[in-house]
């Protein structure tokens, strides 16, 4: 078995773990890479060990294991959905820390029936000892899950409604129940239904991408609805105060749905300010009945509601191309400026591009950054960003490319040029058939990474690894 490859080893940090990579014990599935904020730098990986859980583990700032609080070397969290337990998988997407040091995983419980498939995002809370927190979610066992209900109490078995992947009309489900695995016993968890009034039923739609954000002691998610196979109906933001329950303060609530000039709207992307209080999430719209759409953004104030203050009436188009454009992530620099990336397609050459965006604190284009808007491609092959990361001088970008092809990091300098002095051109590629599932910035300016290759069993070879810059 051999564990994944790492390029260019004189941009590794040598005094990190092995010569810059920490090896991970093989899983089912990628792993994700966050950091606490602490004196220490801990930082904290995520990765899965079977189908529905997931493994914390913490390393010190030199990439050495250390423990929890309470002493354990690790924690297992078990999400595994009561209904179907054998056809579901967990897939943790982001690790968050905040103020109260607790560590939020979200992800995707992902579900397979005969009946209909179904991709619900999931949250649990960890306290800094490493135990689920009994004081978050609803049923208060540490696990938040979401669902978006048309009426109020929860959905009846004979409810006619919408699927997310088919579009096609069938009777709805029983409401899925989620089970905890700590040191205590099992509980239930079950879902948090949000009422969205309309004249069709609506379930949650997770995009390519979704994002969430701690704000003090709140957690800001956004997720999209949509009501066919194609089209998308309003991007939803939601905050959950530090018990893990709708914030009635924030739109009234604990919950708002936008939409962009009228238009279907989806959000994908989320960052908070904590200078400014200002929430910015991102994605995109559509033409209604077509494919064409613009990468927008939306600045809210505290309580939820479009500030009049940024772009137009809290609104920014930050990209337009023929065939649509999305952000698909956000991140702020020191400056109170805010980055994105996500795709954009277009005719005029007929390509898709990644897309890097940069904004003002009020919403208008950083035109220091090349105008505020970079389209641009690995030398791999067309492509799309999924994360960035964004330091006072540099930003630097994860790319995709489209076809299967080497996956890498893009940086541009603060006037939105390659900066040449990183990689090749500005692009540092990684060997063919390596993952990297996300990206962190240290305060030091050193960059973590997940990399993953799959091996002939079908798990997934992983390491940290940490680069100079």
């Amino acid at each position: 078995m051999t564990q994944s490859k790492t390029p260019r080893s004189d941009q590794l940090d040598t005094l990190f773990g092995d010569l810059g990579v920490v090896h991970l014990p093989p899983g089912p599935s990628d792993a994700l890479v966050g950091q606490r904020i602490d004196a220490g730098g801990t930082i904290i990986v995520c990765y899965g060990i079977d189908q529905n859980r997931v493994r914390l583990v913490l390393f010190d700032n030199k990439g050495q294991p250390i423990n929890f609080s309470s002493g354990q070397p690790h924690v297992d969290v078990d999400v595994t959905p009561a209904a179907e337990p054998r056809l579901s998988q967990f897939v943790p997407t982001q690790i968050i820390t905040g103020n109260s040091q607790k560590i939020y995983v979200i992800g995707t419980m992902y579900i397979t029936s005969f009946v209909e498939d179904s991709s619900n995002p999931v949250v649990f809370c960890l306290r800094e000892d490493g135990f689920l927190d009994t004081s978050f979610g609803p049923s208060r066992n540490g696990i938040v899950h979401f669902e978006i209900a048309d009426i109020e109490p929860p959905p009846q078995k004979n409810k006619t409604w919408i699927d997310s992947r088919a579009a096609l009309k069938l009777p709805r489900m029983p409401v899925q129940d989620f089970l905890a695995v700590s040191r205590s016993a099992p509980r239930r968890v079950p879902a948090m239904h949000l009422k969205h009034t309309s004249t069709s039923s609506r379930t949650l739609r997770l995009p390519p991408a979704f994002q969430a954000v701690a704000r003090e002691v709140d957690l800001l998610l956004t997720f999209s609805t949509r009501y066919t196979s194609n089209a998308y109906d309003a991007g939803l933001v939601i905050c959950l105060d530090e018990f893990g329950r709708l914030k009635t303060d924030f739109a009234s609530r604990g919950y708002t749905f936008l939409t962009h000039d009228g238009r279907p709207t989806y959000f994908s992307a989320i960052t908070y300010n904590a200078n400014t209080s200002q929430i910015i999430v991102g994605g995109g719209d559509l033409d209604p009945g077509d494919i064409k759409g613009d990468a927008i953004v939306c600045g809210l104030d505290a309580k939820g509601v479009p500030s009049p203050s940024y772009g137009t009436n809290g609104w920014t188009v930050v990209d337009h191309a023929f065939y649509g454009a999305q952000i698909d992530w956000l991140t702020n620099d020191n400056n109170n400026r805010t980055f994105g990336v996500g795709a954009s397609w277009d005719r005029s050459p007929p390509i898709q591009q990644a897309l890097l965006v940069g904004l003002e604190p009020d919403g208008a284009p950083l035109s220091a950054f090349a105008g505020g808007t970079v389209r641009f491609n690995l030398t791999t092959g067309e492509g799309y960003a999924t994360g960035v990361v964004s330091t006072t001088e540099e930003t630097t970008v994860l790319v995709k490319p489209t076809f299967n092809a080497q996956q890498g990091l893009a940086r541009y300098t603060r006037d939105g040029q390659p900066a040449n002095f990183y990689g090749n051109n500005g692009q540092l590629i990684f060997p063919r058939g390596t993952d990297i599932s996300n990206i962190q910035l240290q305060s030091d300016g050193k960059l973590l990474l997940i990399l993953g290759q799959y091996d002939e069993q079908g798990h997934v070879n992983l390491d940290l690894c940490r680069y100079l810059r």
